[in-house]
């Protein structure tokens, strides 16, 4: 698929820390360069008016050809913010003679919704006409808040991140409080669990995105070895690892894919739920609109557990040792860590971003590349990542 067929924002609104002292930040993913503002104001008339209670802009930072993200954070101006308050927000972009927010992007659903409302695009949770979050309460016993983990889409049963939507509006319509965060305490993506066709998708939406240029020198290194099926002894075999499932990402720009695939149905391939292994998988598709929401109306927390990288990573002495004496294992590590600090740290952590700190500096490692890192850059990513 070309990049201009395309939404502008192929993953987000997510709302990010937000604190009444440091901001509102949020994540975007978007298919060009943008110049990103945030305009956070209590009601989203204040919004539209420009009367914002704080503010921030940010450029993307580009990742890939067709791949550029940024965690914008609007700071405190005028009235500034106050904890246990809600806050509306509009995400604007301007790119390519292009000016507007998340209404005129086609990201929100416009008018009066209820339940029967078409899941189709990001969701409002109130008819307010823009999304919205409630900051934690001064007092914190008063807070509301939700955790998860282990996430994939041919897991079994009924996807909790979805269920985190429904609890939200059920607080919301039924008068409750709404929750204030959203924790999710590891193994957002399984990297060393992947629905074969679910892996194809990320193959080819990665390819799209970023580009081929790393999977391309794999293949010319591993062949037919690294197909899809045949990845569970290759990356045995040759990187050292010990996952038992069949599909495995490799590459950086397959890790990368994973995440949206994970958090946004826009990027899906129509037919992919159809076709995969696993009905879960169908079901996982049908809620993802749902899942989308959820983030983007909760400020969202999140950290990995092994799974972002590859089945008991770092968990023991020997098992480091094995993966890291391999090509192979420290590409699958390096990749996994790179592009969790892209998709899970850079929101937990904004300031890591800018300036001199280690996330401004991975960015400037990560610009452009063509479906992976420079070869001649490796030595820095990998003293940068640890």
């Amino acid at each position: 698929m070309a990049a201009s067929d395309r939404p502008m924002i192929l993953c987000g609104p997510i709302v990010r820390r937000a604190t009444a002292d440091q901001g509102i930040s949020v994540f975007v993913v978007t298919r060009a360069p943008c110049e990103l503002t945030l305009v956070v104001a209590q009601g989203a008339t204040a919004v539209a008016q420009g009367q914002p209670c704080a503010l921030g802009r940010r450029r993307t930072a580009r990742i890939g050809r067709d791949l550029h993200l940024a965690v914008v954070t609007a700071r405190p101006v005028n009235a500034g913010l106050r904890w246990g308050e809600t806050y509306h927000y509009d995400v604007r972009i301007s790119a390519d003679g292009f000016t507007g927010g998340l209404q005129r992007l086609g990201t929100l659903v416009t008018g009066a919704w209820d339940r029967s409302t078409a899941l189709d695009r990001v969701l409002l949770q109130t008819n307010e006409g823009l999304p919205s979050v409630c900051l934690p309460p001064a007092d914190p016993a008063a807070l509301r808040l939700l955790t998860g983990s282990c996430r994939k889409p041919h897991g079994t049963g009924s996807d909790g991140l979805a269920l985190a939507d429904t609890l939200a509006l059920e607080a919301l319509l039924g008068g409750q409080p709404r929750p204030h965060q959203l924790v999710l305490s590891g193994d957002q993506i399984y990297a060393d669990d992947v629905d074969l066709h679910v892996l194809g998708a990320a193959i080819h939406l990665g390819d799209d995105l970023l580009g081929d240029g790393e999977r391309r020198r794999l293949g010319a290194r591993y062949g037919a070895r690294l197909a899809p099926d045949a990845r569970k002894a290759l990356v045995r075999g040759e990187g050292g690892l010990t996952t038992t499932a069949r599909g495995h990402l490799i590459s950086f720009a397959e890790f990368c894919a994973m995440y949206l695939l994970a958090w946004s149905p826009v990027v899906w391939p129509e037919d992919l739920a159809q076709r995969a292994e696993s009905k879960a998988v169908k079901g996982f598709h049908d809620t993802l609109r749902q899942a989308r929401r959820a983030l983007a109306n909760m400020s969202t927390y999140m950290i990995f557990d092994d799974h972002e990288i590859t089945d008991d990573w770092g968990l023991r002495a020997r098992w480091n040792a094995a993966a890291l004496s391999t090509d192979l294992g420290r590409r699958v590590i390096r990749n996994g860590l790179a592009a969790y600090a892209l998709f899970q740290h850079w929101g937990n952590r904004p300031e890591d971003f800018e300036g001199q700190g280690p996330g401004a500096a991975l960015l400037a490692l990560l610009d452009g590349v063509d479906g992976g890192v420079d070869e001649a850059r490796l030595a820095e990513l990998d003293r940068l990542l640890g």
